[in-house]
């Protein structure tokens, strides 16, 4: 075998061992890249649905909705649903309406239509659920859970909102 060939056998060897390890390292890369863009995926929609939720939440035990009385309204004539009589203090006449309205026309007036929805109210002197409407979501692993201290019935409670996707 003359010097030519050998150095030849080199090359080809050594073009062989660098197109093996590019295609390894291409496919690690699209690999990682495909892990990478899941995970962002995931934390994106965790993310998107914390603010519906906070904002949902904050509505909820903040405002009285819009329009203010709209206990007293058909559901068609509701814009959006504020439980407060005042900041943080829930109206009696507003969480009865509440239970009456359908989880679809809820959920869609809170901004939460993407979302199943789960409103408990616990009484923290008697320690017990006051109100509770929706699923319940416990089994669901991606899930958001808002608490908030309110004045209801002259009595102070927790107000939690639980969302999931």
């Amino acid at each position: 075998m003359s010097l030519a060939d050998k150095k030849g056998q080199a090359w080809m060897s050594d073009f062989l061992v660098m197109v093996i390890l590019l295609f390894g390292i291409v496919f690690l890369f699209i690999f990682l890249w495909g892990q990478y863009t899941h995970t962002a995926s995931i934390r994106l929609s965790y993310n998107r649905m914390w603010v519906a939720a906070s904002q949902a939440g904050d509505a909820l035990v903040t405002t009285a909705g819009f329009p203010p009385s709209w206990e007293n309204l058909d559901n068609d004539s509701i814009h959006s649903i504020g439980l407060a009589a005042a900041p943080n203090v829930l109206s009696v006449q507003k969480l009865e309406r509440l239970s009456q309205l359908n989880q679809t026309l809820l959920q869609s007036r809170l901004g939460l239509s993407d979302y199943t929805v789960h409103i408990t109210l616990r009484s923290v002197n008697q320690n017990e659920t006051v109100y509770e409407l929706g699923n319940n979501l416990s089994s669901t692993l991606n899930r958001v859970t808002l608490t908030r201290l309110v004045l209801y019935n002259q009595s102070l409670s927790v107000f939690t909102l639980e969302v999931s996707e």
